[in-house]
């Protein structure tokens, strides 16, 4: 129990060295406000009064979103959990999720029901984004498993029929991606580039910056680990991996060599670290579309397929 802890040691305050502080803005507020807080944290009482504050009204299917994400995806076990498998560079291994994605499905539809009240607040839509991020990453995960089913039997005719499926869902989940400067691969990089003070700096500026977010490293010592699902990056390197990936696999399936992964993560390095340096394509610094026509498209488009999954009815919310 830390507070027992803190009760017994000469500390006298707290901090945190965060990583990608601009994603899961709760979790340091939660951790910074136990400053102030005498006992355990009432997690309901506390998210319900931070959503409430950070929409700017109450508000049912807000909170109920919340209420569900409280007990899914920020209910994790204290083991290390894997990335999303959309940002890991691909391979034919499996593993499952610490929460039922079919739960986190009702958040996602809750979190959309609530568009009418808070449409035009810009946390709002930070968030919508975000969930609707993480049903997508859910549904890949899915769809690759049952992929990999598939492979693992010879099926060519399965894995063709998702592969489609599979990088059409990065392509949507781009567009979406793109109607907020938050995840705008393009905001990052004209933000570095405004450090650099001639072009020889300005090379190697653009490099490391677009290094952070892939390989962080000159050989991927760290690879994938800043895992950013923004606009451009999904499309253009992540979409385009899983793109080598299908295509190595149905070249071998049914032969005696089947997936080399080790030449796959040779063959992919190189193409990362070429991505890495090629500067000549230019990302949007501006944001396309809307998010709430975006996000309901989104919705339309793959929750039937989800919930199929789910083997779990619609629910209809009053």
């Amino acid at each position: 129990e830390p507070r027992e802890a803190a009760a017994k040691s000469s500390m006298s305050g707290i901090g945190i060295a965060p990583e990608g502080i601009f994603t899961n803005e709760i979790m340091f507020d939660m951790l910074l406000d136990q400053a102030w807080m005498e006992g355990p944290v009432p997690v309901l009482e506390y998210v319900n009064d931070y959503i409430r504050a950070r929409y700017g009204a109450r508000n049912y299917h807000s909170e109920k979103a919340w209420e569900i994400m409280a007990d899914t995806v920020y209910n994790a076990p204290a083991a290390p959990r894997p990335k999303a498998r959309i940002v890991r560079r691909p391979s034919t291994d499996a593993w499952s999720s610490y929460y039922v994605h079919c739960d986190f499905l009702d958040a996602w539809e809750h979190l959309l029901l609530a568009a009418p009240a808070f449409k035009d607040i810009d946390t709002y839509r930070f968030d919508l984004i975000d969930v609707s991020r993480q049903a997508m990453s859910d549904l890949f995960d899915n769809w690759y498993m049952a992929m990999r089913k598939g492979y693992y039997k010879g099926e060519a005719c399965t894995v063709e029929a998702y592969r489609p499926r599979m990088l059409g869902l990065l392509q949507d989940l781009d567009t979406v991606l793109a109607t907020h400067e938050a995840y705008l691969l393009g905001r990052w990089l004209a933000d570095a580039d405004r450090w650099a003070g001639d072009q020889e700096e300005l090379q190697n500026i653009r490099f490391n910056a677009k290094n952070l977010i892939t390989l962080w490293g000159p050989i991927g010592q760290l690879r994938d680990y800043g895992a950013k699902q923004w606009s451009g990056l999904v499309k253009d390197f992540y979409m385009k991996r899983w793109e080598n990936f299908f295509d190595l696999i149905l070249e071998n399936l049914g032969t005696a060599d089947m997936f080399d992964e080790d030449l796959f993560d040779i063959t992919s390095h190189d193409w990362e670290d070429g991505w890495q340096r090629n500067h000549e394509i230019k990302y949007p610094t501006e944001t396309q579309g809307d998010t709430i026509e975006e996000v309901q498209k989104l919705f339309d488009k793959y929750m039937p397929a989800a919930r199929g999954i789910c083997h779990k009815s619609m629910r209809v919310y009053e």
